[in-house]
């Protein structure tokens, strides 16, 4: 048996090795313990919700923790089909659930699966919960339920889902607009047909490829990148579309192209993003970041006068605060007044009725988000390196003045585990080191359009010499 370790975010690894069945149930057994023990009215209720996306054995996986979830007397609410995590958020908020589990890998490779968690009001759950929830593994034997089956219950959340979409974002088309013509791309992910039905409401009618569930991705890994968008550019410059739009595996990822084909920044499309939010509620928001989130959001807040900052790690000390918030950080963007979570098909939504506003002008979109941000670059990338490789570089690192190349280092910001390196001119880059993976993240920011490819290479070069 492979011994299980948590990430601060969840539990993953590689199916049929640490994600195998037995260890599915063992997990489960840890989360029915804890759920119980926790449980102050013994005569209330645990209730969980739980959901899967498209890849190998994940439906499996989550029909093996729910018997054991039944089987310890909770009751189990489980998604009829594969959903984006954030369907699973707002579901955990609609049925009042304790927890919500998701069978995901998230944006890894294909051989990979896990647990994503979310707590009862929707949000991901901190290391704490994590770490909280490992030291109850192996204190019992998994406890299967029987076949009757009553506290099972099947769910299907894309109604409220869409009606809180087309609550809050307005696609119509002024008269005299040409209509947008839209290419969307699933990746075999969990978003399938979603958003095609949702624009229907609009009278929009997407180009939609790859919306069927495919567990291998075609030996893609399930991000945006310029290699996976390569289809969705030669169907927009064939069709002359406006826009194409391509999610990640697990839906809570958004890649833009343009009307050429070309690749939208990241920080681009989440600064388009959180501009039309704005525009939406105009009322303020507690904003929370961390320290990869990228260095453009300072002008954009202090435009939009979101001057209540705080530190990611304090969302959790502030859950109980009725204020909005909003969250912008390494992973992406997202509103506590929509789902507090990552969700790739509202931000789609957004960016659209954005490049509506503007007549689906792509310049006059982009020039009026960079008059208020200003111009950067901002780039990640992840590499693979073995943990006492990255041990010796760290330390390197934090001996060294600079980098051949990027030049000096004038300080080093420590959290937790992360490192992020502040050079000279203005650029930083941050390193996030998943050990259980041997996977390091790296993020890059710099001033002014720069070749960040040929930047993050350097590094990258030193990282693995």
């Amino acid at each position: 048996m492979v011994s299980i370790q948590f990430a601060s975010d969840g539990w993953f690894g590689v199916i049929s090795d640490q994600i195998n069945f037995e260890n599915m149930t063992i997990v489960a057994q840890g989360v029915a313990d804890y759920l119980n023990e926790r449980n102050e009215k013994k005569d209330k209720e645990i209730k969980v919700v739980l959901a899967y996306d498209t890849r190998f054995l994940s439906r499996d996986y989550a029909w093996a923790i729910q018997r054991v979830l039944t089987g310890n007397r909770i009751r189990v609410y489980l998604h009829k089909n594969p959903v984006p995590t954030s369907f699973l958020s707002l579901a955990t908020k609609l049925y009042k659930a304790n927890l919500g589990i998701m069978v995901t890998g998230q944006n890894r490779p294909a051989r990979y699966s896990g647990l994503a968690f979310r707590s009862s009001q929707g949000r991901p759950v901190t290391s704490e919960f994590m770490t909280c929830l490992f030291n109850y593994l192996y204190r019992k034997y998994p406890r299967y339920a029987d076949e009757d089956r009553e506290l099972l219950s099947y769910i299907d959340v894309l109604d409220p889902y869409r009606d809180l979409v087309t609550s809050l974002v307005n696609l119509q088309i002024e008269p005299g607009q040409k209509p947008l013509l839209v290419v969307s791309d699933s990746c075999f992910g969990s978003v399938l047909d979603y958003l095609k039905d949702i624009l229907k409401a609009y009278g929009i009618n997407p180009i939609s490829i790859r919306t069927k569930p495919n567990p291998g991705f075609m030996d893609l890994v399930p991000c945006p990148n310029q290699r996976n968008m390569q289809a969705m550019s030669r169907l927009i410059r064939r069709r002359e579309a406006n826009i194409g739009l391509f999610f990640s595996g697990d839906g809570s990822g958004l890649g833009v192209l343009d009307s050429r084909g070309d690749m939208v920044e990241e920080q681009w499309i989440y600064a388009i993003v959180l501009g039309e939010w704005l525009k939406i509620r105009q009322a303020s928001s507690t904003l929370y970041t961390d320290i990869f989130t990228p260095s453009i959001l300072s002008p954009i807040q202090m435009s939009n006068r979101l001057l209540d900052q705080r530190p990611l790690y304090q969302l959790a000390r502030d859950q109980d605060m009725p204020d909005p918030y909003i969250v912008w950080d390494r992973q992406g963007l997202y509103f506590s007044e929509f789902i507090p979570d990552m969700d790739g098909i509202f931000e789609a939504l957004l960016f659209l009725s954005a490049l509506i506003s503007h007549r689906g002008d792509w310049y006059r979109l982009v020039n009026d988000i960079q008059r208020t941000s200003g111009i950067r670059t901002y780039l990640t990338r992840s590499i693979s390196i073995a943990n006492a490789s990255w041990k010796r570089k760290k330390a390197q690192l934090e001996s060294y003045n600079g980098l051949a190349g990027l030049g000096r280092i004038i300080n080093i910001e420590q959290v937790a585990e992360d490192l992020k390196l502040w050079f000279m001119d203005g650029s930083w880059a941050g390193l996030a080191y998943r050990p259980s993976e041997d996977r390091l993240t790296i993020y890059y920011d710099a001033p002014g359009q720069r070749d960040a490819e040929a930047d993050i290479g350097l590094l990258t070069s030193f990282l693995t010499s």
